[in-house]
């Protein structure tokens, strides 16, 4: 099968309410977005790889309005992943071969100008390696288990415009596992904290 390639030029000439990336059966990768190239679009970016296909955010950084990406056979997050207007969501949707949503490349930034909403569709699993943050305006879920490698510190922080709304919710099949002992620790910052299930921490 043959493959589609979208430009920054392209991307940038692009008008619309909101626009839907889909790949049926195949892999989306990103590449270098920066805000200018979905200037043109005034709402949500959905990348939707849902149905077989991964999403792979290479090792150069993306920054969108809003930005929503469902991958069927996993979300890799490889590079800083930004929104400067509305929500980020990554759903690692029916099951990777291990991590549905897997953060594995070392301080690597999630940033959200609404709301941060990680999880698998298929209640997987997230991996995340430290030294990394994780920061949002307007609250953070995490929606299923999550495990931190890596060394350093992981900060949370579900409040990042301190206005005192931002909530940090662990769903019900969420639990997390620190599996590496050069973790130096984990800060979660908040102005609600929401725990739908149990939560815990130490070395698996």
């Amino acid at each position: 099968s043959g493959q589609m390639k979208v430009s920054n030029t392209e991307l940038s000439a692009i008008t619309a309410s909101s626009l839907n990336i889909e790949s049926r059966a195949g892999a989306i990768v990103v590449y270098t977005v920066v805000a200018g190239d979905t200037a043109g679009v005034s709402g949500l970016v959905t990348l939707n790889a849902s149905t077989s296909g991964s999403i792979t955010f290479s090792t150069c950084g993306s920054t969108w309005k809003s930005m929503s990406a469902y991958g069927g056979a996993g979300v890799n997050v490889n590079s800083a992943v930004t929104t400067t207007v509305g929500t980020l969501l990554l759903d690692g949707g029916n099951g990777a071969p291990e991590f549905d949503v897997d953060i594995a490349s070392t301080g690597t930034p999630l940033t959200s100008a609404s709301v941060l909403d990680i999880q698998s569709s298929a209640s997987g699993s997230i991996r995340v390696a430290a030294p990394a943050r994780w920061s949002a305006s307007n609250g953070i879920s995490v929606g299923s288990k999550m495990t931190v490698i890596g060394s350093g510190q992981f900060e949370i922080d579900a409040d990042a415009n301190v206005d005192g709304t931002g909530s940090l919710t662990f769903g019900a099949a969420s639990n997390f596992t620190v599996d590496s002992s050069l973790v130096t620790g984990v800060s979660l910052v908040a102005a609600n904290l929401d725990l739908s299930g149990p939560i815990w921490g130490g070395f698996a």
